[in-house]
């Protein structure tokens, strides 16, 4: 957020129906963030059932989602001592969401994201 007010890009906080942001003229994009692929390991397991389900409610609005994970590590590449969880699983598991759901994922660093988050709303990456 602070890089959109740095930068002067107008935006509103609020409960999204499915992800973290979305842009008024293409409401149907969505980003999911994610801070790390440590975070995103939670979510493809401990909280798997609830991004499937939030997976199933961008379905059922004809959405698309990038989901940006704010690390550069290569996914398949990644391990973590306080996961239990390989990245080699963790990508297995996108990719089937990927060919199920209408989701990309994006990697960035974390001090490029909220620029990305911007590209990626207005259609210019």
């Amino acid at each position: 957020m602070s890089w959109f007010i740095r930068n002067g890009v107008d935006h509103i906080r609020t409960k999204l129906y499915v992800g973290d942001y979305r842009s008024l003229l293409n409401p149907l994009l969505v980003i999911e963030r994610k801070n790390s692929i440590l975070e995103l390991a939670s979510n493809v397991g401990k909280e798997h059932a609830r991004f499937k389900a939030e997976l199933e409610r961008l379905d059922s609005i004809g959405g698309r989602m990038v989901l940006l994970v704010e690390e550069t590590t290569n996914i398949t590449d990644w391990q973590h001592a306080r996961s239990e969880m390989k990245g080699e699983t963790i990508q297995k598991i996108l990719n089937t969401w990927q060919q199920k759901h209408c989701m990309t994922v994006v990697q960035c660093e974390r001090h490029e994201s909220g620029k990305t988050i911007a590209e990626i709303l207005l259609g210019r990456n």
